[in-house]
């Protein structure tokens, strides 16, 4: 659904639009990463190209861990990425102290 509207005089010659366009979300609830979402429910020559290119594209590829990592190297990551935040907000602050503890 498209409406538009004319803005009230802005002491020009020229009248200023609106034109408010309602989106179209999709059934997840999240943003698409399109910038342009086109009506494809119509049958015509563009949406035969378009939707079998859309069933083989895929955004994100399956991530799996490495075979060497386990519960260890777990652990050690988490204490590493702690302390990287700890550096990080006592380089911001200039308080050095911070990382004794």
């Amino acid at each position: 659904m498209c409406k538009w509207d004319v803005l009230g005089f802005h002491e020009s010659d020229h009248l200023p639009c609106v034109a408010l366009v309602k989106k179209k979300g999709n059934a997840r609830g999240h943003q698409l990463r399109r910038t342009i979402i086109y009506d494809n429910t119509s049958d015509d020559i563009t949406s035969r190209i378009r939707l079998p290119t859309f069933k083989t594209y895929t955004q994100w590829k399956p991530w799996s861990r490495p075979p060497w990592w386990n519960m260890e190297v777990d652990k050690f990551w988490k204490e590493k990425r702690k302390a990287v935040r700890k550096w990080q907000k006592a380089r911001k602050t200039g308080n050095s102290l911070d990382l004794k503890a």
